[in-house]
């Protein structure tokens, strides 16, 4: 972003700022007007028809036009009024009420008789501090901040474009992406979920060493894993091997063992497997807005939709399996799927295994790792 435009842009959200402060200042003042003039309305008016009982009851016209008077000149007070039992004015001090006046009122009464009523209207502009008013006492200090905030603004831009020029670009890339998601459901307590995706992360740390990949937490979701190079010969069938992997060994280290109600039997609650080809995602698998990146949004909505035991793979992701012959592929068959959006990723199979023919080398692989895992963690890795 060139300079001007980072100005332009600060100027714009200072100016966006300063509307919201009006606003706000004006609806906040507005309220704490109201109850204010609420307050003293009503404490005029029943200070006055106390006063006025007497008056009222001797036809004292002059007296109590002189205790109104005295009343009315406080400066919020806008107009006073006293009205005998059939409504018909005896005193009014004071402008005339405007349309939008309120008059505050309270009856004036002779033990349980009413003889009367007094009418208070308060002058609204004294309650409140008008917006006009506001910026001819505060405009310069307005100003004062536009000032700094362009100065700074352009210090930032010029700071900015330095290191942007000394730093290499970054290109966003495509890649294979496994998302590997636990879901939170009862008896599993957070500290038992936190230890389980500590533990597959570990698993999926010596995958991504094998299969050269990539690995990290997904906030909130579990793991996730990328493996590059997709023009690679059998890159796609190799990401499915990993994810298969990944899935035997979490639920072989990782169990989730909660106790059923008759203390003896345990229940694993596994994660779900979903993966697919992804376009266009953060050159860094660190990057923090990886969560929120459209490829990575579907890849977990298809892992949400993936069955216990087997690995959800996208229709992009199966397209890129040579001899896909050699996949356990069985149908997906659920009736969620066909409210996916049209951008999100499509589900092309649920991934069992792998064919006869692969299955000694994929069992050759599981051994090796689960050797490396016992060899770095001992019995402490929870092999059972």
């Amino acid at each position: 972003m060139k300079p001007p435009a980072i100005v332009l842009a600060g100027v714009v959200g200072y100016v966006a700022g300063f509307l919201v402060a009006m606003i706000a200042w004006h609806l906040v003042d507005a309220e704490r007007s109201a109850a204010e003039m609420q307050r003293m309305g009503d404490a005029l008016a029943k200070d006055m028809a106390h006063l006025a009982v007497d008056p009222l009851m001797r036809q004292d016209r002059v007296g109590l036009g002189l205790l109104a008077r005295r009343m009315a000149e406080r400066g919020q007070v806008q107009r006073i009024a006293v009205y005998t039992v059939d409504g018909q004015p005896f005193i009014v001090v004071g402008d005339s009420a405007t349309r939008d006046s309120r008059p505050y009122v309270q009856p004036v009464a002779l033990a349980d008789t009413v003889v009367g009523d007094v009418r208070v209207t308060l002058n609204s502009a004294a309650f409140g501090l008008p917006v006009p008013t506001l910026l001819a006492r505060t405009w310069w200090y307005w100003l004062a901040g536009l000032v700094l905030l362009s100065a700074g603004a352009f210090a930032g831009a010029a700071i900015l474009a330095r290191r942007r020029s000394a730093q290499p670009v970054e290109q966003e890339r495509d890649a294979y992406l496994l998302v590997a998601n636990l879901f939170r459901r009862a008896p599993v307590s957070d500290d038992e979920r936190r230890a389980a995706i500590q533990r597959s992360l570990a698993i999926a740390q010596r995958i991504a060493t094998r299969f050269q990949g990539e690995v990290a937490e997904l906030p909130n979701t579990g793991i996730v894993m990328i493996f590059g190079d997709i023009d690679k010969p059998d890159r796609a069938f190799e990401a499915v091997c990993a994810a298969l992997l990944l899935r035997r060994l979490a639920s072989i280290v990782t169990p989730f063992e909660t106790r059923s109600k008759d203390e003896t039997a345990f229940v694993a609650l596994p994660f779900r497997y979903a993966l697919d080809l992804a376009r266009h995602l953060p050159p860094s698998i660190e990057d923090p807005a990886l969560a929120s990146v459209a490829p990575v949004r579907g890849v977990t909505l298809l892992s949400a939709l993936a069955p216990d035991g087997g690995v959800l793979v996208g229709e992009a992701g199966r397209a890129g399996v040579e001899r896909a012959e050699r996949l356990l592929l069985e149908p997906f068959d659920n009736p969620a799927a066909k409210l996916l959006s049209a951008e999100a990723a499509k589900p092309g199979g649920i991934v069992r295994g792998v064919a006869p023919s692969e299955q000694r080398w994929l069992d050759e692989e599981e051994q090796a790792l689960a050797d490396d895992l016992h060899a770095a963690h001992g019995d402490e890795g929870g092999l059972h």
